[in-house]
């Protein structure tokens, strides 16, 4: 039998392969063994990896984009609807003003989510990208886009006209009949109608895109269950590999192999890197276990490093969080600061007519009365006592204009207050006692004044170590002043309902705290349920009836000691049984030298 020249090379390589193993050492086989089989291992494992992560990764993609497309459009419908229903529901509430300004806010709102996610859903799936392209050539999303390519545009627009003409947001009592006419004509109209129908197909487009979803939910299932077997199976292989190696070495070196075998196990199922592995020889395995070793004490190092870092990161991320929301705060009470100062200005003006007009007319009505009483015996006595009870009736309700108007005033006051610049802020250096003393006597009169028989026992105790402090005194006075009417308010209420059973006490401390001084105010009044305490700082946000509070005193308290004054205010309460108020301020203002 003739051999080819072929098969006597390949014969030759494997004789030189031969030989060259048999001059190796056994620790050099070994080595070589264990190569081939990470070689395995790693070649098996990468290919298993990117087999089964490239169906992954386009299942997880699909679903992703089936999730984003289903978010989207049906947000897209929600909108739509909401829009609908409120314009349907603005001619019931026209002769509600609140109900209306609720009502007009919110039809601004959503007018404004519905046009934004429109064309959020526009450049999403009309302006195709590579990573959309799974869903943007959907036939039903591009239907969908043709059929009402310029509608939701077209229909903001007629919405925001009919806003416009109508003016919503001042709407007068004798314009409400043909306010509401319009709206109903605007909803009957074909464009208004047609929004239902837009609703109605993103619902279907929205279930379409759903069971998308679904679908490409299960194939990522079974995307993450094969790749899941092709690592299986690699690592079986690898793991084959590595015992009929090991099979290979002999019983001399495997002993000491198996004790950092075992140390490793413990190492790592223990998570104790206080373990080391005997050091037994001076071969590859001494080697083995001396880098083993090493590699243990290095992990030790990094967790504690990691550890402290981690500790580190935590505060960092504590602190930003803290200034985000100061800065969050800061902007939202500049914003409001500008918009009360704009609104309280603009009503200002037109107010001071009706107050002064209120005022002229309740003085021609008592000059009206007594002209008439001096003819009322020359008339007959039925249309004389029409004549009286008329302007009886006409007197009452110039009173209630002009006490009204006077409340009004008193609140657009207390805005313009909330809202002045803090550039004309006089720091000054009072005896805290002494201040805080007369702000006691202040609020005490000042509800001895609208109520004559209230009587209330102060409780105070002030801490006579207290120095200068540096505030600004008309500021901070108006904050004491407010929270101590408010505990005068709140145990003059509770003695209206307990009668003499019931003794009001109002405790004012003061503490030195060194570089702080400490204020507390507790009254025995009504308290505060927790949903209350949670509001009480909230501007206009107010427990007292129609007439007697603007929702501004704590409001404005808070910001003149926590902002102005760089303090805190706290407040803890029991319903029924307490309220008290505790105030802390620094001694030295850094704001005060700026």
């Amino acid at each position: 039998m003739k051999v080819s020249s072929t098969d006597k090379f390949d014969q030759s390589q494997s004789q030189d392969v031969k030989q060259w193993l048999g001059f190796l050492q056994v620790g050099q086989k070994i080595g070589l063994g264990y190569g081939l089989a990470v070689v395995v291992a790693v070649f098996g494992t990468t290919a298993g990896f990117l087999i089964g992560d490239s169906h992954h990764k386009e299942a997880l993609e699909k679903e992703e984009s089936y999730l984003n497309a289903y978010t989207l459009v049906n947000n897209l419908q929600n909108k739509a609807l909401l829009i609908r229903l409120d314009l349907l529901e603005l001619p019931t509430i026209l002769d509600d003003p609140e109900l209306l300004k609720k009502q007009y806010v919110s039809l601004l709102t959503h007018k404004r989510e519905f046009k934004e996610i429109w064309l959020k859903f526009k450049s999403k799936f009309q302006d195709t990208k590579e990573e959309e392209t799974i869903i943007a050539n959907n036939i039903s999303i591009q239907q969908f886009l043709k059929t009402y390519d310029q509608f939701p545009i077209n229909y903001i627009q007629q919405v925001e006209q009919l806003i416009k003409s109508l003016e919503l947001s001042e709407i007068q009592a004798t314009n409400i009949k043909t306010t509401k006419a319009e709206l109903d004509k605007f909803n009957n109209a074909p464009l208004s109608i047609k929004i239902e129908d837009f609703a109605r197909e993103s619902l279907s487009l929205s279930q379409e895109m759903y069971e998308g979803y679904e679908k490409a939910e299960a194939e990522f299932a079974v995307a993450q269950k094969l790749r899941f077997q092709i690592f299986l199976a690699s690592a079986i292989f690898s793991f084959i590999s590595a015992i009929l190696l090991a099979t290979l070495t002999s019983r001399a070196i495997s002993r000491p192999l198996k004790s950092v075998t075992n140390v490793a196990l413990k190492v790592t199922e223990n998570n104790n890197f206080e373990l080391l592995a005997p050091v037994t020889s001076q071969d590859e395995i001494g080697t083995l276990a001396n880098s083993f070793n090493q590699m243990i004490q290095r992990v030790k190092t990094l967790l504690l490093e990691k550890e402290q870092r981690a500790e580190e990161l935590q505060q960092i991320n504590e602190k930003l969080k803290t200034t985000q929301k100061q800065m969050i705060a800061q902007e939202k009470l500049a914003s409001l600061g500008s918009l009360t100062a704009g609104i309280a200005h603009e009503i200002r003006n037109p107010l001071n007519f009706v107050n002064n007009f209120a005022q002229l007319s309740v003085e021609l009505t008592e000059e009206l009365l007594l002209e008439i009483k001096e003819q009322i015996e020359q008339l007959e006595p039925e249309v004389a006592e029409s004549i009286t009870d008329t302007i009886d009736i006409l007197q009452t309700n110039v009173s209630k204009i002009e006490h009204h108007g006077k409340r009004a005033e008193k609140i657009v006051a207390n805005m313009l207050l909330h809202a002045r610049s803090s550039e004309q802020q006089n720091w000054e250096k009072p005896n805290l006692n002494e201040l805080l003393d007369e702000t006691v006597n202040l609020a005490y009169h000042g509800m001895r004044a609208k109520d004559t028989s209230f009587k209330v026992n102060f409780d105070t105790d002030y801490d006579e170590s207290i120095n200068e402090i540096t505030v600004v005194p008309q500021d901070i006075s108006r904050a004491f002043i407010n929270i101590i009417s408010n505990a005068c308010y709140a145990v003059q209420q509770k003695q209206q309902q307990l009668d003499t059973k019931f003794a009001p006490v109002i405790k004012i401390r003061t503490k030195n705290l060194g570089e702080k001084i400490e204020i507390r105010i507790r009254d025995n009044g009504l308290g505060m349920t927790p949903e209350v305490r949670d509001r009480i700082f909230e501007h206009f946000f107010t427990t007292k009836p129609t007439g007697e509070g603007t929702g501004l005193g704590l409001s404005l308290t808070y910001e003149i000691i926590t902002q102005q004054h760089q303090g805190t205010l706290e407040v803890e309460s029991q319903p029924g049984d307490y309220a008290e108020f505790i105030i802390t301020l620094p001694c030295q203002n850094n704001l005060s030298h700026s």
